[in-house]
């Protein structure tokens, strides 16, 4: 067992991961480890100085808050934040890991004072790889393999969150019209091509905010956030056209591909069942009536 300070202080000065020193006021008091170099910029040049003169006004309010959450509670609290060495004045940008970082921060309070001032200790780790992973993982799990858009689950869990909106919001269920023949007639691959073409093309239609989604086979999903039944409508429309007006290609067949669209405008927290249910009815009814349409449900 370590007795002697000193010793104490060569063993916690060689941790991989750094462990800042830090007073409620957002000072800079001390630095223990932090010699994984290839994890960490050298923060020493930090000590004596404080948050709000190396970071901007934003992160530095963001630190203090979780410090005085800790003192506060006397709480051991986790958190996670991205921050890149150029965020942080004074470091030497010449060394040390580039780009933007994820980082986990374990934050105790400690029991002295420094300079009547409330201090915590604050264990760094850099979890960049993990974290990239982990959104590369969560991405897979809400994408469709074949078409690179949102899948059925990510789709109805964008839905539950869009219907607690106040403001109008609106579902599209679009298919592909007599989808089976394409695959019959010239191959898979060919059908899976077309459900891509036709990806692409409603792409260049929709906004950032909206989401496209792949439901079914050949049965896509569109939510259209802040947008009322009407332009919802005449997007459908625009949608529909750009399947209809020009002929799709695979390899050296030339065919042309149709859209049945149903649209229907959700309500204040309705149930994820009902809206696409309506969407569905107007699709069926798209569908009965001739394909290649749009059809509206209130």
């Amino acid at each position: 067992m370590l007795t002697n300070l000193d010793e104490v202080y060569e063993v916690l000065s060689c941790l991989p991961d750094p462990v800042f020193i830090l007073s409620e006021t957002g000072e800079y008091i001390d630095l223990l480890g932090g010699t994984d170099s290839q994890s960490y910029h050298d923060g020493k040049v930090l000590i004596g100085q404080s948050l709000h003169s190396v970071l901007e006004q934003d992160k530095a309010d963001w630190f203090i808050e979780q410090i005085i959450t800790v003192l506060d509670n006397n709480q051991v609290l986790t958190v996670e934040y991205d921050l890149a060495g150029e965020d942080v004045a004074g470091l030497d940008q010449r060394s040390g890991p580039v780009g933007v970082l994820r980082f986990e921060g374990k934050i105790s309070p400690l029991s002295f004072k420094y300079q009547d001032k409330r201090v915590v200790c604050w264990l760094t780790r850099n979890i960049s790889k993990r974290h990239r992973l982990e959104v590369k993982l969560r991405k897979q799990s809400e994408s469709d393999a074949l078409t690179k858009i949102a899948n059925r689950r990510h789709f109805f869990s964008t839905l539950s969150a869009i219907t607690k909106s106040t403001t109008p919001h609106c579902l599209l269920l679009f298919d592909i019209d007599y989808f089976k023949k394409v695959n019959d007639t010239y191959g898979h691959l060919a059908g899976d091509n077309t459900l891509k073409e036709v990806v692409t093309r409603v792409k260049n239609i929709i906004r950032p905010s909206d989401t496209l989604a792949r439901v079914g086979g050949e049965e896509f999903a569109l939510l259209l956030p802040d947008i009322d039944e009407y332009a919802a409508f005449e997007i459908a429309e625009r949608i529909r056209r750009a399947i209809e007006n020009e002929p799709f290609h695979y390899e050296e067949h030339t065919f042309a591909i149709t859209l049945s669209v149903g649209v229907t405008q959700a309500r204040y927290q309705e149930k994820n069942n009902l809206i696409f249910a309506r969407a569905d009815d107007a699709l069926y009814i798209a569908k009965s009536r001739g394909r290649n349409q749009s059809m509206a449900l209130s």
